[in-house]
């Protein structure tokens, strides 16, 4: 499932086999030269960066209109995408616009004072810093004043995702649709149990993210996977669970309810 909490309405989220597709309605766009700019995305999963992914050859809107991403992990995403001007854009003006960024050469260049030209060096210290890869984010999100007249297009957005656990419940599912009547009896517990607590967990899930609280739900999944019960499949019922988890998790959310 994918939910997320964004400061614009033109962006849709969806998962495919692990994948986030990302779907740009491109009605912010209609007003620049998207050839003048490329597109820096940024995935971040609890404050550790999980993909970057700078797409340099846009042509046309439609060349933003979708963006796959693989997802490696559930939990709660801070997704960041970046439309940063090349160089040419300001060669093209004659104008250097001082607390911008540009893009020239597979590298990203901050304009350290206002001045007017049409030919430049971009390892000109004078004029232009060179920031690293991984900077360009702080430098967006913290440096620029994001309320003034500057060229970066810059947007973030929180997701929420749970889908490996999805494919969890539903492995132990078919498990259990498996079983013959007589081992459905003797051998299925360890996976019925395991199906519930999948379900329960599930439920709460879709609670917490309906009212928009992706923390609580990021706290519940986290609680989880932490669990030797998700992981250990020699655990087959509450007596055997040594962190007692399953017992304990299914109980605390029945509460919630």
């Amino acid at each position: 499932m994918a939910a997320s909490i964004n400061n614009r309405p033109d962006l849709k989220f969806d998962f495919s086999a692990g994948n986030l597709i990302v779907t740009d309605i491109l009605e912010e766009y209609d007003d620049i030269d998207i050839s003048e700019y490329i597109c820096l995305e940024y995935l971040v999963l609890e404050d550790k960066m999980v993909n970057i992914t700078i797409r340099e050859n846009i042509q046309s809107i439609n060349d933003l209109e979708h963006s796959i991403i693989t997802l490696d992990n559930d939990g709660l995403y801070t997704y960041y995408r970046m439309l940063i001007p090349r160089i040419e854009k300001y060669i093209n003006s004659r104008r250097f616009i001082k607390n911008n960024l540009f893009y020239y050469n597979k590298r990203f260049y901050y304009i350290l004072k206002d001045f007017t030209a049409d030919v430049v060096n971009p390892s000109d210290t004078d004029l232009f810093q060179e920031v690293p890869l991984k900077d360009v984010f702080k430098i967006v999100s913290e440096t620029l004043d994001l309320d003034s007249d500057h060229d970066v297009l810059y947007n973030s957005y929180l997701i929420f995702t749970y889908e490996l656990l999805k494919k969890a419940f539903i492995a132990e599912q078919t498990k259990i649709s498996n079983y013959t009547i007589l081992d459905l009896v003797n051998k299925s517990e360890g996976n019925r149990y395991k199906r519930d607590l999948y379900m329960s967990v599930i439920l709460a899930l879709r609670e917490y993210i309906k009212r928009g609280d992706f923390k609580s739900a990021n706290i519940v999944l986290t609680t989880l996977e932490t669990t030797s019960c998700f992981s250990d499949p020699n655990i087959n019922n509450m007596s055997n669970a040594p962190c007692g988890c399953i017992k304990d998790n299914i109980n605390n959310i029945e509460q919630m309810f």
